[in-house]
């Protein structure tokens, strides 16, 4: 039998054996509830940071292409600027 932290009943060699496993919640009843819930927050908040990351990644790309452009424009304007001098 288990049960929670401050059920204090734990089998020690067997806890350890069932506590990795996906396919058997060793949660005691009290707990599993949430457990689950604690498991559905994880994955939303997975999720949001995912989504949040994937927007500022894009963000940082456009603006460093944006960048690499301007850099352009401004070599092209020096060089034309070397050919009048020159």
């Amino acid at each position: 039998m288990f049960r929670s932290t401050k059920g204090i009943l734990h089998y020690t060699p067997f806890y350890k054996q069932v506590s990795g496993r996906v396919n058997f919640p060793w949660f005691c009843d009290n707990c599993l509830d949430k457990a689950i819930e604690s498991v559905k927050t994880s994955k939303f908040i997975e999720d949001q940071c995912h989504d949040f990351l994937s927007k500022f990644q894009e963000k940082v790309e456009n603006r460093f292409v944006k960048i690499e452009k301007d850099v352009n424009e401004v070599k092209q304007v020096l060089a034309g600027l070397k050919q009048v001098k020159g």
